[in-house]
């Protein structure tokens, strides 16, 4: 198959944080004079209410199911969806989200069939919990078909290796947020704080939290330990904000009631231009999940220049928070633990805070769409080098 000087880049769907990623890629590729085309499965999906977004800047878009949700699509219209894009395209290289959604499965093996060149996307990092020796012996398997790999951060690039995919082919840069749009956003909240802590119900200080409302979120351990904040804080305790909506949301708010807690404050889901003002007026943020593959909620948070506190089961804090420089770490499964990092950090001097909001920046700096971009031009100009053309796989 002739392929075409393009690149194509996969995902569910579109969310702000594919499209700012495929800009950077789009305006990064110029210098290759390779285009980039991203392609999106469906405009909606069930697990995230974020508005469609609209919207092309740089790159070639496709969705290949306009009018239907992901959720109510098979695995065989995935499939036959992505290879018939894929065929028109020819692209050069195809960038696929992971290994284990029918879209990944179906763009992985066009592209063996095809002799062109996979790049795999991850965020998957070892669990602490057994896995499945069958299980992980299968996704090696597929895992070794990839011709390299664009990851998050260590721990992601650890695990991709130990699959079988080698280190110098694993490349840094996958999860990243439009640092610009926190940053400024978050500025001009801290500009206009009155009027925008009035319109939003906001209290002076307090811990943020952006979220899903799942069980491995935690966000009942997180009330828990707000409850346990609360009662010994020798101050006046900051109040709570919590944003995101799902599955756990009525179980939440009885929990709240049965613990009588005061100070919390539930935003519901917040669109993406409404999440700045809620960063910038917020004291701290705080992530309490138990399981969390990367989390881009801290790169937003560090983009706002805000002190983190985070559960060390979130993968972006082995990238993003350095302990005592830009916040603190905390164990998921302790309510203790939790308290006393809302407790060190409340306890700081406004300066304190300020300075470890500027070292978030800093850190987060390096995480922006524009490694996404070089990661991936990293990942192709490996693979161009390094892989063996096969027939089919």
């Amino acid at each position: 198959m002739m392929s075409s000087p393009a690149i194509a880049v996969i995902w569910m769907r579109f969310g702000p944080y594919h499209l700012a990623r495929l800009r950077a890629a789009g305006h990064r590729f110029t210098e290759s004079d390779l285009s980039v085309h991203g392609i999106e499965i469906a405009r909606t999906d069930s697990d995230y209410a974020w508005d469609v977004t609209e919207g092309a800047d740089g790159f070639h878009r496709h969705t290949i199911f306009t009018n239907e949700d992901y959720a109510s699509l098979s695995a065989k219209r995935i499939a036959e969806g992505v290879r018939q894009i894929l065929s028109d395209l020819s692209p050069r290289a195809v960038a696929i989200n992971g290994w284990g959604v029918p879209e990944a499965q179906a763009a992985l093996k066009w592209c063996r069939r095809n002799n062109v060149i996979a790049i795999l996307m991850s965020e998957t990092l070892r669990s602490s919990r057994q896995r499945n020796p069958l299980k992980e012996m299968a996704k090696s398997f597929v895992v070794k078909k990839y011709d390299a790999a664009l990851v998050g951060g260590t721990p992601h690039k650890e695990y991709v290796r130990s699959l079988g995919l080698p280190a110098e082919r694993i490349f840094f840069g996958y999860d990243a947020v439009d640092n610009d749009h926190f940053s400024n956003g978050a500025r001009s909240a801290r500009e206009h704080s009155t009027k925008t802590r009035h319109d939003l119900s906001l209290p002076e200080r307090y811990f943020y939290c952006n979220t899903r409302f799942l069980p491995r979120k935690n966000i009942d351990g997180l009330l828990r330990a707000y409850d346990v904040y609360r009662r010994n804080t020798d101050g006046e305790p900051w109040g709570l904000v919590i944003s995101g909506s799902g599955e756990t949301a009525k179980e939440l708010r009885a929990l709240e009631h049965s613990l009588k807690l005061d100070g919390v404050v539930w935003t519901g889901f917040l669109q993406y231009e409404q999440l700045p003002a809620c960063y910038g007026l917020a004291s701290a943020f705080i992530h309490p999940a138990k399981a969390e593959a990367w989390g881009l909620v801290l790169n937003e948070a560090a983009a706002s220049g805000l002190p983190i506190l985070s559960s060390v089961n979130v993968g972006a804090a082995h990238e993003l928070l350095r302990h005592g420089e830009n916040g603190f770490l905390f164990d998921p499964e302790s309510n203790q633990s939790m308290a006393r990092a809302m407790t060190d950090i409340a306890s700081l001097s406004d300066k304190e805070r300020l300075d470890l909001g500027a070292a978030s920046r800093r850190i987060v700096a390096d995480w922006s769409p524009a490694r996404f971009a070089e990661g991936l031009a990293s990942a192709l100009e490996c693979a161009e080098k390094t892989r063996i053309p096969v027939a089919s796989g």
